[in-house]
């Protein structure tokens, strides 16, 4: 689906009667429970309007559910709303923390609205993206609310996927980020190779300000996901499970010099039996690490 116009312009659009949800629009690219990578749902567009695209919206009690492989794109829009207890499911690939395909060998999807927004939901409406297969790409903005009326939006990233925008709202926000990795001993030491973590690059594409998420969950040890804090405004973490990687950048001529904000987390739970396990990291550039004393302040900034 190709869609060019003037104000509002939608790819998809699907309105209810407002009194219960319903089914009004599936597209699904999936063949007896596999995914057929050769099928791909495709929907992009562009308005002459800031702001004036929409790829997929779904409104008054209305369900859209898009599965299999997708590329959804457009600039300074939205990829998918959801008003007024409609919802649009965005269907890639399954659970990536519980399902077998975390780190498939499948491609992955494209969602993305550079310059803009990637979901908003509110007024009881909700929005579910996962993107379990390797390689998927998000690009855009959260919201989870419409004129201050909550919503729900949901985020499932599989192994060496990756979402590059930020979040805020009065609804609820919740991102799975896993990862995989192959480990195994050389004599007496453990090696880890091959890592594929999902990265959310917290960096707003098109919003400002500080950032707010409901929960982030991460994976078991070993096979945590990562939050790459780009933004220099403060993220707050509701409630984070299982174990997540944190990243910061730094200032190469003075390594303490830590860039991002602040990351405040107001709860951890566990992820079936295991513990939630946060792990800060920087890069090495410009570190000596023969220097205790410099290594020090790196871990002291940290």
């Amino acid at each position: 689906i190709t869609v060019k116009g003037v104000k509002q312009t939608y790819g998809i659009f699907a309105e209810g009667d407002g009194k219960q949800n319903k089914n009004i629009i599936t597209i699904d690219a999936v063949s007896k429970g596999i995914q057929s990578y050769e099928k791909v749902i495709t929907v992009k567009g562009k308005s002459t309007e800031k702001d004036g695209f929409t790829a997929v919206h779904a409104d008054q009690g209305a369900n859209i559910t898009l599965q299999g492989r997708m590329e959804l794109s457009g600039e300074g829009g939205t990829l998918l709303y959801a008003a007024h207890k409609g919802n649009v499911n965005a269907l890639s690939g399954e659970n990536v923390v519980y399902s077998g395909t975390v780190a498939g060998e499948l491609k992955g999807s494209l969602f993305h609205m550079s310059k803009g927004i990637l979901a908003r939901a509110g007024q009881a409406g909700g929005i579910s993206i996962q993107a379990s297969f390797k390689d998927s790409s998000l690009i855009g903005d959260v919201y989870t609310d419409i004129d201050g009326e909550a919503g729900t939006v949901t985020m499932d990233l599989g192994a060496s996927s990756t979402w590059k925008g930020s979040v805020q709202g009065k609804g609820t926000s919740q991102i799975t980020l896993a990862g995989s990795q192959a480990s195994y001993y050389d004599g007496k030491t453990l090696t880890r190779s091959n890592w594929k973590k999902a990265v959310w690059i917290n960096e707003w594409e098109a919003g400002n300000g500080e950032s707010h998420i409901s929960k982030v969950i991460g994976n078991s040890i070993y096979k945590e996901g990562m939050i790459y804090q780009k933004s220099p405004k403060t993220l707050t973490i509701d409630t984070v499970q299982g174990g997540i990687y944190i990243r910061y950048d730094h200032d190469k001529n003075n390594p303490a010099n830590l860039t991002g904000g602040d990351i405040i987390i107001n709860k951890a739970e566990k992820l079936g039996w295991n513990n939630s396990q946060l792990t800060l990291l920087t890069t090495k550039e410009g570190i000596d690490y023969t220097d205790e004393t410099t290594r020090g302040k790196v871990f002291n900034a940290l």
